[in-house]
């Protein structure tokens, strides 16, 4: 509601928000009334990460709706055609690159620090020649489950001993934090129980974005655990929540507008 009020009530030019809260305003019938005054504005849209969040049905209902609008967006990681979503690439989307910025020049401006890359294989298959067979290649290989391969629980729960064991030299004794980005909410949430369940001094806590209609019976929500059978992402989510909250002292919860 607030967001809505911001967008049709007030003289503020600039207005800030989730892709989440925008598609609500846009969908829910009791907002869309109010919406629909701003349909035929000439609104400006900056998107941010405008790679991953942009490709789905969303973006089209946003692009569909406002009838006078530019969009513009920004991103680390854009979308080419060698690893395209269903054959959409940012280009289409957001039609010509206007500047780029490179993490070398990043680097040299000292707006963000300069790292190193390590690389570690949780596999240990070989080449005929008795070299490591690499990552990409064992995705092309013909007949291997990728996706029961690379969350299998053993696998995981080996990755995360590894990182309780070597998270406070690479820290330097915990002087810095750390992200661990996943490739999906499944694992996330297997990750997060393992890290819960094992001995360690860390603090972990976890945040992604779901969908509130989300087909439990798919691969965009289904949590398959001993117990935890189709459940929705959101009840994970509220124990996360709730765990940072005993942690941290604070009250943040799920509720919105």
């Amino acid at each position: 509601k607030e967001f809505v009020d911001n967008m049709v009530e007030s003289t503020k030019k600039v207005v800030v928000t989730t892709i989440q809260k925008l598609n609500n305003a846009i969908s829910k019938p009791y907002h869309l009334k109010q919406m629909e005054k701003m349909k035929d504005k000439r609104i400006v849209f900056i998107f941010d990460e405008c790679h991953r969040t942009q490709f789905g049905e969303t973006h089209s209902k946003i692009s569909n709706f406002f009838t006078n609008k530019q969009f513009f967006g920004f991103t680390g990681t854009p979308i080419f055609a060698e690893n395209s979503i269903g054959y959409k690439t940012t280009k289409d989307l957001f039609e010509e690159c206007l500047h780029k910025y490179t993490i070398r020049e990043a680097i040299d401006d000292e707006n963000v620090l300069g790292f190193s890359v390590e690389y570690y294989s949780t596999f240990n298959l070989k080449y005929e020649n008795g070299n490591d067979l690499s990552p990409d290649d064992i995705i092309k290989i013909k007949g291997i489950n990728t996706k029961e391969v690379f969350s299998n629980k053993k696998r995981l729960g080996n990755i995360v001993d590894f990182i309780i064991k070597n998270h406070r030299a690479k820290t330097f004794n915990k002087k810095f934090h750390s992200i661990f980005a996943i490739s999906d909410i499944n694992t996330l949430i297997e990750y997060y129980h393992l890290f819960k369940e094992k001995n360690n001094d860390l603090k972990i806590a976890a945040i992604f974005t779901y969908d509130a209609n989300v087909d439990l019976s798919n691969d965009e929500g289904t949590y398959e655990n001993e117990g935890e059978e189709c459940k929705h992402p959101r009840e994970h989510l509220d124990k996360i929540v709730k765990d940072y909250n005993e942690m941290f002292g604070d009250n943040f919860n799920l509720n919105v507008d």
